[in-house]
């Protein structure tokens, strides 16, 4: 940037003066009003101490009364999902005797209990697990 001229130069420094102008009508109206509130307050001092007295000797006469706690009733739950009893899987039924009959024998030869569930995950022997040879 180049000098500044003269003009905004002098513009300038009229700008800083009026600026310090204004700001020192503003403190002096602000100690008048300052002034004038104390006056005020000096004129109505005699007024207000007897209604002052007469209401903190009120406030110290009157009866503390305690304050009774209001019952605090438990929040209800929205929602509660009811928790049920697990049943127990029903046991098989017992086989039934093996039949005497020849017809009878033949018909409960391979009869037997269902096998229990399992509940192992991935392969169960280890033929799923080797790698298959290559031919």
């Amino acid at each position: 940037m180049g000098k500044k001229s003269r003009r905004d130069a002098q513009q300038l420094e009229e700008q800083q003066a009026a600026l310090a102008a204004t700001k020192a009508a503003e403190a002096k109206a602000a100690k008048r009003a300052l002034a004038a509130a104390k006056e005020a307050v000096v004129k109505t001092a005699p007024q207000v101490t007897p209604v002052a007295t007469v209401a903190i000797k009120a406030v110290e006469v009157a009866p503390v009364v305690p304050v009774v706690e209001a019952v605090k009733k438990p929040k209800k739950a929205r929602f509660v999902r009811e928790i049920t009893a697990k049943k127990a899987p029903p046991k098989d039924a017992p086989l039934p005797p093996r039949n005497a009959t020849t017809a009878g024998k033949m018909m409960s030869k391979n009869v037997t209990l269902r096998p229990k569930e399992e509940h192992n995950s991935g392969p169960k022997d280890d033929r799923a697990t080797k790698p298959k040879p290559k031919p």
